[in-house]
């Protein structure tokens, strides 16, 4: 994936090349939104712990990329990225529990990029996609149950549809 980091006026302020599991990257979109959000959260979604997240985060402000930081009271850091650079648009990891096995899930779900993975209880989705909207459209299509483990906000997006879909009768949809 490569990525341009646009500056106010106009110009390529940097540029870069990055796979999507890169750990910058998951913090930049996690950043994106401008809110102020605590560096042990971070740590803990990223499987870091917070000196390490420290360090991603500087390694940011050395590319250039305007990550603000402030100290809370007891010791602990918030971060958010200033809304002065244009960003890529917001891609999501999407992760849903199907309770069904692997070869029936690969029946039911037939997107490129999806991943398949057996787990105790069904086979786990993971998607990455930029389109929250589709992938919970394609949920309530599907002829099994499900839980969405992340992120929230596809279990915000596959609500809305359903209940603009005032002719859904019941759907299969487990809140986690």
């Amino acid at each position: 994936m490569t990525i341009a980091f646009i500056g106010a006026d106009g110009h390529c302020l940097r540029f870069f090349m990055y796979y999507p599991s890169t750990p910058l990257l998951e913090i930049v979109e996690l950043l994106q939104g401008g809110e102020w959000l605590n560096g042990g959260d971070l740590a803990d979604q990223l499987n870091v712990d917070r000196s390490t997240m420290q360090t991603y985060i500087g390694t940011l402000q050395e590319m250039g990329l305007p990550v603000e930081a402030m100290m809370q009271q007891g010791g602990h850091r918030q971060y958010r990225l200033l809304r002065a650079k244009q960003l890529p648009p917001r891609r999501w990891q999407v992760d849903v529990l199907l309770k069904v096995a692997e070869p029936y899930a690969r029946q039911l779900v037939s997107l490129p990029s999806v991943m398949f993975t057996p787990a105790e209880k069904g086979t786990l989705l993971r998607i990455y996609t930029y389109d929250l909207d589709k992938i919970a459209f394609i949920l309530l299509q599907l002829d099994c149950d499900f839980t969405i483990l992340r992120p929230q906000k596809l279990e915000e997006s596959f609500r809305h549809i359903i209940c603009k879909s005032q002719h859904v009768i019941g759907h299969r949809f487990l809140s986690s």
